[in-house]
Formats: C-alpha cells, sequence, structure tokens
C-alpha cells in the first residue's frame, strides 16, 4: 500500500513538472499563420555596416503568461521574417517585456495581461529573452542572443486578441556580431 502511494504522487510530481516544463518553453510557434501582416514589412539597419534590408513577415505570434498555468507577468512576442517567401534561411526575432508606461499619464506599470493594453502603451522591452538569429544557416555566429534595448514599441492597435505593434527605431546589441541592429516595423501579433 505505502509502496503504491509513493508511485502515485511521483507520477504527479512528474505530470506538474512537464506541464511546467511546457509552459517555459521558448515563446515560439513553427505554424506560418499570417497573423493578420498581409505583407508586412520590416527594415533592418545594421549600423556597423549602415546596410538596411527589408524583410517580409511571414508569421508573428504572442504569447501571455500571465494567463499560463504558471503564471508570470510577461508577454513574449515572436516574429518569423524572411526575405522572401522561396527563402530557405529566415531571420527570427522574439522579445518580452514585463512592464509597459501607459498612455494617459506615462506611469510604467507591470505587465499584468494582454487586456490591460491599450492603444498608445510603450512596451519596456527586457533583455531577457531578446533574440535575433538566422535560422536554416549552418553558422552558429548568427544564433546569439542581444541585449540593451531601446527605441519605441508602441501599441498601435488591438483588434480582439490580436496586438499591433510599431517598432520605431527599436535597436540592441547583437552578442555575436557585438554590433548594433535597429528595426522599424508595424507588425500584427496574433495569440499563440
Amino acid at each position: 500500500m505505502k509502496k503504491k502511494f509513493i508511485n502515485v504522487v511521483q507520477m504527479s510530481f512528474m505530470a506538474i513538472a512537464v506541464l511546467t516544463a511546457l509552459t517555459f518553453t521558448a515563446c515560439s510557434s513553427d505554424d506560418d499563420t499570417e497573423g493578420g501582416n498581409n505583407g508586412s514589412m520590416v527594415s533592418v539597419k545594421h549600423a556597423a555596416t549602415g546596410i538596411i534590408d527589408t524583410y517580409k513577415v511571414i508569421s508573428a505570434d504572442y504569447t501571455d503568461y500571465t494567463a499560463s498555468l504558471a503564471p508570470s507577468n510577461e508577454i513574449c512576442l515572436n516574429a518569423v521574417l524572411k526575405e522572401n517567401e522561396d527563402a530557405i534561411s529566415w531571420y527570427e526575432f522574439q522579445f518580452i517585456a514585463t512592464q509597459y508606461q501607459e498612455t494617459e499619464n506615462g506611469t510604467v506599470k507591470d505587465f499584468t495581461g494582454f487586456k490591460n493594453l491599450k492603444e498608445g502603451s510603450r512596451l519596456i522591452i527586457s533583455s531577457r529573452r531578446l533574440f535575433f538569429f538566422i535560422g536554416g544557416s549552418m553558422s552558429d555566429e548568427e544564433t546569439y542572443g542581444a541585449s540593451n534595448p531601446h527605441g519605441e514599441v508602441i501599441v498601435k492597435g488591438i483588434n480582439g486578441n490580436n496586438l499591433t505593434l510599431e517598432l520605431k527605431d527599436f535597436s540592441f546589441t547583437n552578442y555575436g556580431a557585438k554590433a548594433e541592429t535597429i528595426i522599424n516595423a508595424t507588425i500584427q501579433y496574433a495569440p499563440n
């Protein structure tokens, strides 16, 4: 009897551990849903060279962790960008926000859920889980995270569960290249 009870407790603990691990996996999606971007373009300037590349948004999604099984005060946003739909490689752009600045009075608040955001709110981007990397490439050099986020990420619209963000001179330092990257775009994110 005691052995059966211990096995039940162990199995319950393992199930909870698996659910928790699934909750904290990277907030990206492998499906290619458009997310309403309909050909939205992203301008990426590499400050070290002055070169500006343009990419098409293939998919964009977000995960609101305040509504997860193991809640935390953050929203994670992920976008897949390609030079064109037939390109073999792509860029993945991922960031999280744990705070936002209110529209009315500029007060900074902790992120407490997607439904609390308003048009004009400015997300405050964390260096934690900030990535801009190339996928489908053999180069490890391009798979580093990034730090030192600057610029503006503004809520341009909320339509149901879709969130449209405008990135204005959103810049960060890529760990691998140790060079600044600057992004300008308007991207619509759908829930993951």
